[in-house]
């Protein structure tokens, strides 16, 4: 089961197929680590809201937003697929670190009135998926690059999932 889930995780970023074959092969061999098990659990649990699903960026976050006088452009576009929209929303409040007021400002904008609280649970789910997805990442990048990324980063990753859980 978790390596149905794995797969369903890993063709839902839209990553190329030789790289989806290449990242089963690595996670499978990560599978029995609990924080996978938890990532796999929340997204099978989080995808069965495909009605809230729209084109997504996938990796909107501060750095892929260029803003000019009279415009906004999104750059980056190479993990874009079909996703719920929370993931995109959630990725953009923790990026730029928004407040409950531009929180509320931002999600007029995106067209969803007021910041209830079924609301706010879907992003502080999708923002712990997204986490997850960061530290499944770091892994993943550390066992084709040894020690790429610092263990202090995957410590920081481990304590946000933590504090997410609350």
């Amino acid at each position: 089961q978790a390596e149905d889930g794995i797969r369903d995780f890993c063709l839902s970023r839209g990553l190329g197929d030789v790289y989806k074959r290449q990242y089963l092969n690595k996670l499978n061999s990560e599978s029995k680590n609990n924080y996978l098990k938890e990532a796999i659990e929340l997204f099978n649990d989080l995808k069965m809201h495909e009605n809230e699903n729209v084109f997504s960026h996938n990796d909107l976050n501060a750095n892929n937003i260029l803003i000019s006088k009279n415009n906004i452009f999104f750059i980056d576009f190479e993990y874009s697929s079909i996703n719920n929209k929370y993931f995109d929303i959630s990725k953009i409040i923790d990026s730029l670190n928004l407040n409950n007021s531009e929180i509320s400002k931002f999600l007029f904008g995106y067209g969803i009135e007021g910041n209830t609280k079924e609301v706010n649970k879907k992003i502080k789910r999708w923002s712990l998926m997204n986490t997850y997805n960061e530290l499944i990442w770091a892994k993943y990048i550390n066992k084709f690059n040894k020690n790429f990324l610092n263990e202090a980063y995957l410590k920081l990753l481990a304590s946000k999932i933590k504090q997410q859980k609350l």
